[in-house]
């Protein structure tokens, strides 16, 4: 009944023959990773996976996991479930729903289980492995329980009625942001992918390509602009409440993807759009066959310092081993560019290309000559660049 460690998963797993490497992948992939430190659906994924290679998009995981803890449940009692599954499940959707509507991850039994549901439904839910009793409280074996569920429940919702839960004049709630990742895969009488694209184009990013199947190169393409150049109008850092950069860039990567970077890069609009175009860029995962072009605009942005701003440079620097465009033809040029520079940013950003390459030891001069910067005065000795320099 105890949590199992990392440890204890990874000997289940080579003890059933199982890839483990693989399988943490896709068990990351399908968002699930936190659930396996129980015993009984560390078994059941892996028998999933071992049958299939692989593991189905969560929304799918998820109604197979509920489906076998309910089996469970019905083999446990003398009283048959079966007879009163609708019933049942329909309960549970209605708990999670309302533990997401009071942003709650549990109920206190006393304040609001028992003023929520009847005695009657209340020895019903009780045979549910999924809803557990802590002390005074009841909660979901695990939050993607609950937000699943919930997702269950808004399923059978008019679009009126889901929007008004889910979004405000600002957009999706990110509260409400997994539960919506889970709608994404079930069946709806509307298009939910469609309402997104149009107006919540961040949540989109945030669903793994298996939960957007349905978005073709083009729409896909579509949303990754309009968020893009959302920022870009006006003049914003890119900060946004669902996704990150490293999401926008896996969700945004295509051959079209970095043409439009590389575009904003080598023309950029204001500074600030061409930094949040290498920021993406630098996080894929392909180029396309455009890697000499990718490289080249790398190159060009170093080369254009001080135009290139320090911060932008810095990536750009970062960025080519990132990237795997690193060589030692390239590190000879960024270290003839800025072997003299003093600019507290470049010489971070070289300073952790070097290391990160694995071309220190060949520049080891550059590192030295840092040390006179620190020293030369008391500004250059104080904060940050210190700790940079001295590295």
């Amino acid at each position: 009944m105890c949590e199992l460690s990392r440890e204890d998963g990874n000997a289940y797993l080579f003890s059933q023959g199982v890839d483990i490497d693989a399988f943490w992948r896709a068990a990351s992939t399908s968002g699930i990773t936190g659930m396996l430190d129980n015993a009984f659906y560390l078994v059941k994924v892996c028998e999933l996976f071992k049958c299939e290679g692989c593991l189905p998009a969560k929304t799918k995981l998820m109604d197979k996991l509920v489906e076998l803890c309910f089996d469970t449940d019905d083999a446990k009692f003398v009283t048959h479930l079966e007879d009163q599954y609708q019933d049942f499940m329909n309960l549970l959707c209605k708990v999670a729903f309302a533990m997401q509507l009071m942003q709650k991850n549990q109920f206190d039994d006393r304040s609001e289980y028992q003023v929520l549901f009847s005695k009657e439904d209340r020895d019903l839910i009780k045979h549910s492995g999924l809803l557990v009793k802590e002390s005074s409280c009841w909660r979901f074996l695990h939050n993607n329980f609950r937000e699943f569920l919930t997702a269950k429940h808004l399923s059978h919702l008019s679009q009126d009625e889901v929007v008004s839960y889910i979004s405000s004049e600002s957009g999706i709630k990110p509260s409400w942001v997994n539960t919506l990742g889970y709608l994404t895969g079930m069946n709806l009488s509307w298009d939910l992918i469609s309402w997104a694209a149009e107006n919540a184009p961040n949540a989109l990013v945030k669903f793994e390509p298996d939960r957007v199947d349905v978005l073709d190169g083009e729409l896909r393409h579509n949303v990754f602009l309009k968020l893009f150049t959302y920022y870009e109008e006006r003049r914003l850092w890119f900060h946004d409440d669902l996704c990150e950069v490293e999401e926008l860039a896996y969700f945004s990567q295509s051959y079209d993807g970095v043409a439009f970077l590389l575009d904003r890069i080598n023309n950029p609009v204001h500074h600030i759009s061409q930094y949040t175009a290498v920021n993406i860029l630098r996080h894929y995962h392909g180029l396309y066959g455009m890697d000499k072009e990718v490289k080249d605009c790398l190159l060009n942005c170093c080369r254009n310092f001080p135009k290139t701003r320090k911060d932008t440079c810095r990536l750009a620097i970062f960025a080519l081993y990132q990237l795997k465009l690193h060589s030692p033809e390239v590190t000879e040029e960024l270290v003839a560019l800025f072997k003299d520079s003093d600019v507290d940013y470049i010489r971070l950003g070289m300073y952790e290309y070097l290391v990160a390459s694995n071309h220190h030891n060949m520049h080891a001069d550059f590192f030295l000559q840092g040390i006179s910067f620190v020293e030369r005065d008391s500004v250059w000795s104080s904060g940050k660049y210190t700790f940079f320099a001295s590295c």
